[in-house]
């Protein structure tokens, strides 16, 4: 009975072998241990986590992360190609890490990786390894000089960002810098030059600058000439969309219809009034005005006698224009029809700032793309030139 333990079961007395009890309870108490272990084994690692690269730049960009537990965190970047270590950079003990990173070239890609650390624990992670690419730089674009005058011009152009903008002229014979101007915070620019003499030629050149990120581009330098003194006869109008004919939309939607005289290279660009003045006209029986602008029918005023100044509009009835036709692939097919709804249903809903916004199919230029312009269109749809 010594080698027996006595136990009670329902109601019974049961005897057990003494050493296979003991083996029980050590192999109850090795689970127990077991679970114990499993359960150290389970403790979260230190972690980094919402990796995010943000406010990408033409030389900067700001990556965050944050850590499962406070610790210190190193990153380091490198172009993806050389491999040339550009940036190193520590943070302090914390969760949440921010980092800037400066000095990067534009449109070029980067790797980074960011390796953090509990120095007291002898504990360590590091991340995977992620890319990024900064922006393009912007350049200047479509520079035009329009409506040269015998004393003025007009010079135009684009940005493909949204900048601010210097334009110096000079004579192209002293130097003398004859006109300094500056251009609001845009995409799109234009600026009137005065004060010029007759039968001269100028030098320009376009500074533009966006100063909250330090950075600024130059366009080449440029020349034009003035137009001698006048040798024959002025055309003029007034050039205006039909749809704003009875509305309140700004005026600026009556500015940049080219017409020209066709048979020669006379042309000029309406201002923010719908007016054009075409100089130096020589004396002829007819001429054939063409309009045009994007995203409109062209449309064709034939058979203007010239035989001294002609204004063929006035500002209270000028010569209206048909919104609707828009360039595929910069091309207009001179017909209002399906395609151009199908080019307009794209960026349908689409507003100003939108990826998919396009300001060639916001007729009325109200910074959104919505039923408003598809009246427009609607009004002409299936007509081309020669139904004016």
């Amino acid at each position: 009975m010594a080698d027996l333990i006595l136990f009670e079961k329902e109601g019974k007395v049961v005897f057990y072998e003494k050493k296979l009890v003991i083996i029980s309870f050590f192999i109850v108490a090795l689970f127990m241990f077991g679970l114990n272990v499993s359960a150290v084994d389970n403790v979260p690692q230190l972690q980094i986590t919402d990796i995010k690269v943000e406010n990408i730049g033409y030389r900067s960009a700001e990556i965050s992360w944050k850590t499962t537990d406070e610790s210190e965190s190193i990153i380091k970047v490198w172009e993806s190609t050389s491999f040339n270590v550009v940036y190193r950079g520590e943070t302090g003990k914390g969760k949440e890490h921010r980092i800037k990173i400066d000095g990067l070239s534009p449109n070029k890609e980067y790797t980074y990786q960011i390796y953090t650390e509990k120095p007291e624990m002898e504990l360590g992670v590091k991340s995977d390894v992620y890319s990024f690419k900064t922006a393009e730089l912007y350049e200047i674009t479509d520079i035009k000089v329009e409506n040269i005058g015998y004393r003025s011009a007009e010079i135009s152009w684009k940005t493909t960002d949204e900048a601010e903008s210097i334009i110096e002229v000079w004579e192209s014979t002293s130097f003398n810098v004859v006109y300094r101007g500056e251009t609001g915070k845009g995409k799109e620019h234009r600026i009137k030059i005065d004060g010029l003499s007759p039968n001269k030629e100028y030098i320009y050149q376009i500074y533009t600058e966006k100063p909250e990120m330090e950075l600024g581009v130059k366009s080449d330098v440029y020349s034009f000439k003035t137009l001698e003194e006048q040798t024959g006869y002025k055309v003029s109008g007034y050039v205006a969309p039909e749809f704003i004919a009875d509305t309140l939309n700004p005026s600026s939607l009556k500015s940049g219809f080219k017409v020209e005289i066709q048979g020669t290279e006379l042309n000029a660009i309406t201002d923010e009034n719908g007016y054009f003045e075409i100089i130096n006209v020589s004396s002829q029986t007819q001429y054939d005005l063409k309009i045009s602008k994007s995203s409109y029918l062209t449309r064709e005023i034939k058979n203007v006698e010239v035989k001294n100044d002609v204004e063929i509009s006035k500002l209270e009835e000028p010569i209206y224009m048909w919104a609707g036709d828009i360039a595929i692939d910069g091309v207009q097919d001179n017909v209002i029809n399906i395609i151009d709804i199908i080019e307009m249903a794209k960026v349908f809903n689409s507003v100003s700032g939108d990826a998919d916004y396009r300001i060639d199919c916001d007729f009325n230029r109200d910074g959104a793309i919505n039923m408003l312009d598809v009246i427009i269109v609607a009004k002409h749809f299936n007509c081309i030139s020669k139904d004016y």
